[in-house]
This record gives structure tokens, C-alpha cells and sequence, in this order.
């Protein structure tokens, strides 16, 4: 049972890291597809790019360790379970814009078509099961504030190109149709839901490990 477990984090985190990758290389090849109408390096502009990219190292990270876990049994580092944390939070921030606010106001069809369905959905679902049910850590809830920091991070960059300079289309519909006024509460619920959603995985990691350390 535990080489099994073993097996499926290593696999989980390696088809994360894959997916991400070469769905990245096709906007170098072909283009995008769905609501990420894009080319070549133009693809970075999304943060569902740059989400899936930072989940699919931060798996990459954690699997290498885990590996040396498994043949030496030394720990995994804590600032690896940190970085764990935040991507797989910003890929989940991914899948939960898609659903409640992308997918209503573009078209389902669009978000979870083709590609875009990796990205927009089995790539953050399986970080979080790897993440939340399968990967065995107890981390403390003032953690759950590191979920936030790629999202800050990326509204550095969409703000400023969006708001300010004009060099971007807001292809997310932050400004609800040019309404810049709104960016600030925009930012606001972003970063809490951004919170929320590391604290809920967070104490979910936290409860199936200690329930796994009990038994």
C-alpha cells in the first residue's frame, strides 16, 4: 500500500509538471486556443500559463526530494512543503476563476475544451490531490498565507499592463468593461480567495495526515 502511495505522488506530480510544459510549447508551435488566443511567448500573459508552469516546478521540486526521501529516508525540506503549498494554491485559484466566473461569462465549452482542459481543470485537480489527500505533512495555518504571493505577484504585472499602460486587453474582464474604479476590490477578493483556498488546503492536508499518522 505505500509503495502504491509512493508510486502515485511521484507519477501525480510528474504528469503535472509534463502537462504544463508541453501544453506551453504549443503556443510556440501553433498558437492558443479557447479564451488564450495567443503566441509564442504572449502565452505568459495568462496567469493560467504561469500558474500551471510554477505548479508543474513546484512538483517537479517536491518529487525530487521525495525520491531521496524514499532511498535514504531524510525529510523533506520544509521550504519544499511551502512552495507545494502556494503553487498548487495558485493553480487551484485557476480552476476556481474558470468555474465561477470565466466559464459563466465566457462559455464553459471555451474554458474546458481541448488543452484547456488540462489546464484549466485536471492539472489543478490532480495538484490537489497530491497536495491535500496523498502527500503526508503538518503544516501550521499561518502558513496559508503564502497561497497569496503568486497571485500578488501577477497582479504586479496585469494591473500596470492593463490599467495603466494599455499594452493588454483586460482578457480576464477585471475592469468589467473598462471600469477601472473596480480593480482595488477586484485585487481584494482575489487575494482573499487566494487565502482561502491555501487554508483550505492546508487544513485538509493537516486532517488526512493526522488521521494517517493515527492509524
Amino acid at each position: 500500500m505505500k509503495l502504491f502511495k509512493d508510486i502515485s505522488i511521484l507519477l501525480i506530480n510528474l504528469f503535472v509538471f509534463v502537462s504544463s510544459v508541453a501544453i506551453t510549447i504549443t503556443f510556440f508551435i501553433g498558437g492558443g486556443e479557447g479564451n488564450m488566443q495567443a503566441m509564442g511567448a504572449e502565452c505568459f500573459r495568462y496567469f493560467t500559463i504561469d500558474s500551471n508552469l510554477l505548479c508543474g516546478m513546484g512538483c517537479l521540486a517536491y518529487d525530487v526530494f521525495y525520491a531521496i526521501k524514499m532511498v535514504k529516508g531524510t525529510e523533506i525540506p520544509k521550504w519544499v512543503d511551502l512552495i507545494k503549498l502556494s503553487v498548487t494554491s495558485a493553480i487551484l485559484l485557476t480552476l476556481l476563476t474558470c468555474v465561477a466566473f470565466l466559464g459563466p461569462t465566457m462559455g464553459y465549452a471555451m474554458i474546458f475544451t481541448g488543452r484547456n482542459f488540462l489546464l484549466h481543470a485536471l492539472n489543478p485537480i490532480a495538484a490537489l490531490i497530491t497536495f491535500a489527500l496523498l502527500e503526508t505533512r503538518v503544516l501550521p495555518k499561518k502558513f496559508s498565507i503564502i497561497g497569496i504571493v503568486p497571485t500578488f505577484v501577477y497582479s504586479l504585472a496585469y494591473v500596470p499592463c492593463v490599467v495603466f499602460a494599455h499594452v493588454w486587453p483586460d482578457f480576464y474582464g477585471f475592469t468589467f468593461g473598462g471600469h477601472n474604479w473596480i480593480v482595488p476590490i477586484v485585487l481584494i477578493i482575489m487575494y482573499g480567495v487566494s487565502w482561502a483556498i491555501g487554508l483550505g488546503s492546508l487544513v485538509l492536508n493537516n486532517l488526512v495526515t493526522t488521521k494517517v499518522h493515527l492509524k
